[in-house]
């Protein structure tokens, strides 16, 4: 049976920023939904939600966050997270675990109470550096949404995470995150990259801390684009090589070799994947 979570034990934290493809209306429908499913875990845990460019448009319902805060200038989705993890810290020093996901509730918060419970299950308090990464792979071939394009990306990134020492998962960008507060620190002392390329630089630091990653396959998921936009993978190839000399010290020079360079792009070509600029 797992532990009661005390109101502060668990923050939230949402980056958000308002692409144009969706309206106002739409952005607000989400951004509620995913708000409302994090407070409402428990016993209605904080959230702070972090406006990445003065973006924040239509009939939000905040009454369940701590505090919304806008970044100016932009900064991008890595330099969101990070502002979140620093005023969620801040606010409550000793908080146990973080709760990270996307504005859109893509995959869906309310997951995270389980992923939270994973941590707990193992006895894994807030002073051990973990995260649990909420995997898509399963739930869309479930609903017949795992097509060509996504399957590629799912087997290039589960090569990755097995030459970075994670052999165990297979989504390392997904948008639904939990890490105890030991590893968000890390985060922290150690988080560089920009944009997209914060998914990956978080499980680059998990393993040069020697953290354990756990994976939970999420029972809900909405069907994905068939394409993937270029400068995500290069966001992230970035990423990895900020770390690079670190990775090396610790004898992981395959992961580097292997993603580091130009061999990434040619090798999506080389798969035919659907990718735009």
């Amino acid at each position: 049976m797992s532990q009661v979570l005390e109101r502060n034990a668990v923050h939230g934290i949402i980056p958000f920023y308002a692409d144009p493809e969706l309206s106002p209306e739409e952005y607000a429908v989400f951004a509620t939904q995913t708000l409302r499913s994090i407070a409402h875990l428990g016993l209605r845990h904080p959230v702070v939600l972090v406006d990445d460019g003065d973006t924040l448009r239509g009939e939000v319902a905040l009454q369940d966050v701590v505090e919304t805060i806008r970044l100016e200038p932009r900064g991008g989705k890595a330099e969101a997270v990070r502002y979140g993890i620093a005023r969620a810290l801040d606010r409550n020093p000793q908080l146990d675990y973080l709760i990270q996901s996307d504005f859109n509730g893509d995959p869906s918060p309310r997951q995270a109470q389980r992923m939270v419970r994973t941590l707990q299950s193992r006895g894994i308090t807030g002073n051990v550096p973990a995260m649990v990464l909420g995997e898509r792979d399963e739930a869309l071939d479930r609903r017949g949404y795992l097509d060509e394009h996504r399957r590629a990306i799912f087997e290039i990134q589960q090569t990755f995470c097995a030459m970075l020492g994670y052999p165990q998962l297979t989504d390392p960008t997904t948008g639904l995150r939990v890490y105890t507060r030991a590893l968000a620190e890390r985060f922290l002392d150690r988080g560089k990259a920009t944009d997209f390329g914060s998914d990956i630089e978080q499980l680059v630091i998990a393993r040069l801390v020697g953290a354990e990653v756990l994976p939970y396959k999420l029972k809900v998921t909405r069907k994905r684009a068939n394409f993937t936009p270029i400068n995500k993978f290069r966001d992230c190839q970035v990423a990895l090589i900020l770390h690079e000399d670190d990775l090396r010290a610790i004898g992981l020079d395959e992961v580097v070799d292997t993603f580091g360079g130009e061999v990434t792009t040619s090798t999506l070509a080389n798969l035919n994947l659907n990718i735009s600029d």
